[in-house]
């Protein structure tokens, strides 16, 4: 794969694995990530939650991403499909 994030995560007595083993199956999770490879981690993080502990992500997309047309309007719906799949949120 051109790119595979390494993941860290945090076991419940502090030690730091690699992996998604520290991930709780339950209950809400704050997962921090920063685009280190211009957001190309994406797609295998997002696939990756989803296969290995069937998390789906919930994403903060960036404003450029519903970014309105020249006469104020928001473009198709469709065009944020891949977005909304993930779950972003503007």
């Amino acid at each position: 794969m051109a790119c595979n994030p390494v993941m860290l995560s945090t076991l419940e007595n502090g030690k730091i694995v690699q992996g998604l083993k520290g991930i709780p199956c339950q209950g809400p999770v704050l997962y921090v990530g920063y685009h280190m490879m211009l957001g190309f981690e994406l797609i295998p993080l997002v696939a990756r939650f989803w296969m290995e502990r069937n998390i789906v992500l919930r994403g903060i997309a960036h404003p450029m991403a519903f970014k309105r047309l020249k006469d104020g309007k928001l473009p198709d719906l469709s065009t944020y499909d891949a977005f909304r799949f993930m779950g972003a949120v503007p």
